[in-house]
């Protein structure tokens, strides 16, 4: 019965969130075993095997190189990078989310971004792709205080990004001009080629999900925050982020359980 699931679960999704599910089975059959519902768990020792293709891991900045292209982004000549950059680590928000981002989606005091449209390629400002995609997201404080400073510099108009021209600014000007000097200042750049950064917008999107899971933000909060549709799009792509978590926190309450039994 449990290999049988086993297959299902391994053939209808990808491998980090079938394991979830087993290891939710696990501990539901476990619990049952303690109250005395069930003489043994026969889920125990069933495992998901490693497929010889999973899907490719994100790229994502290290802590390290996210601190150093904060802090180069705060030295910059262009006054709206360091916000830019503060929003793209700890908001996790897509580029055309940005690029149509608005004053009014943001609320400095309470320290909050909602996300209510975006633009698209050609620059014209519509709802979000999707209705997952409306949602409100923290901002830490040093986010809020790079907006507000941004914010008495801004030229006057809607948008928090706009153009040179006061219009909706252009994918590759925000990855390029904006966010590539931070990273060439920082020498985060790719082998062999030291003008050219590493990191694409999506990168930081990628990071501002690893930074939530290292610090125990729940996967529920996790799929909203980056406006997933399914709780399955947000195992797909973190999945082995939320997997080493889980095993840090078995590895620690091992130690815990090792040190009891000691003391007994």
């Amino acid at each position: 019965m449990a290999e049988n699931l086993r297959d299902k679960l391994a053939r209808r999704m990808s491998r980090p969130m079938a394991v979830r599910v087993l290891r939710a089975l696990k501990a539901i059959i476990s619990e049952a075993q303690r109250r005395g519902l069930v003489a043994q768990n026969v889920a125990l020792g069933v495992k998901i095997s490693r497929k010889d293709r999973e899907r490719p891991k994100p790229k994502i900045p290290t802590k390290t190189e996210l601190a150093e292209i904060l802090t180069a982004s705060a030295s910059s000549e262009q006054p709206m990078v360091h916000p830019l950059a503060c929003l793209l680590v700890f908001a996790g928000l897509r580029a055309s989310e940005l690029r149509g981002l608005a004053w009014a989606e943001l609320d400095l005091k309470n320290g909050t971004v909602t996300v209510s449209q975006r633009a698209d390629a050609a620059g014209n400002i519509g709802p979000p792709k999707s209705k997952a995609s409306f949602r409100s997201i923290p901002l830490p404080k040093m986010a809020v205080k790079a907006l507000k400073r941004w914010k008495l510099a801004c030229p006057p108009g809607d948008l928090v990004f706009p153009s040179p021209t006061g219009k909706v600014m252009s994918h590759p000007y925000m990855a390029r001009t904006l966010m590539g000097p931070p990273q060439i200042a920082s020498k985060i750049v790719k082998p062999g080629l030291s003008s050219t950064p590493r990191f694409g917008l999506h990168a930081f999107r990628h990071a501002a999900a690893s930074l939530w899971i290292d610090q125990r933000v729940n996967a529920k909060r996790v799929q909203v925050w980056m406006g997933h549709g399914s709780i399955q799009v947000t195992f797909d792509t973190y999945g082995h982020l939320f997997e080493q978590v889980d095993q840090d926190n078995e590895i620690a309450n091992a130690v815990e359980r090792s040190i009891f039994a000691d003391a007994t």
